[in-house]
């Protein structure tokens, strides 16, 4: 078994995060289970002014590109849940509130054996 959650997005580039996601998936034994949980379309404005700010995470794909590379990185396993739920919520930035809004995906998956 392996898990990821609100990780994989802090690698330090969307090359080393798709190179994260095949290690894993060679990682996993036959019949493993894969559980990944990773924030996308992320935005953070602050609550004060309403100005939108840099979102501080490394990788940040659309929803759309994230599940595309998951598909493709996981094709040939059995998907056991896949979602796709909005977020948002207020978190402290230094001296500020931010308001961070993110889709959140998951996917949990079992190789097969033939994988």
């Amino acid at each position: 078994l392996i898990i990821a959650v609100s990780a994989l997005e802090h690698v330090c580039s969307e090359s080393a995060f798709t190179a994260k996601l095949n290690e894993i998936k060679n990682g996993l034994k036959p019949e493993g289970i894969v559980c990944l949980i990773i924030n996308s379309n992320v935005t953070e404005t602050n609550k004060n002014n309403g100005e939108l700010l840099q979102p501080q995470f490394e990788v940040n794909l659309t929803s759309d590109k994230l599940t595309n590379i998951l598909n493709d990185t996981f094709n040939n396993f059995i998907k056991l849940k896949e979602t796709k739920i909005k977020q948002q919520y207020d978190i402290p930035r230094l001296d500020k509130t931010v308001s961070l809004s993110t889709d959140v995906i998951t996917l949990v998956a079992k190789k097969q054996n033939n994988n």
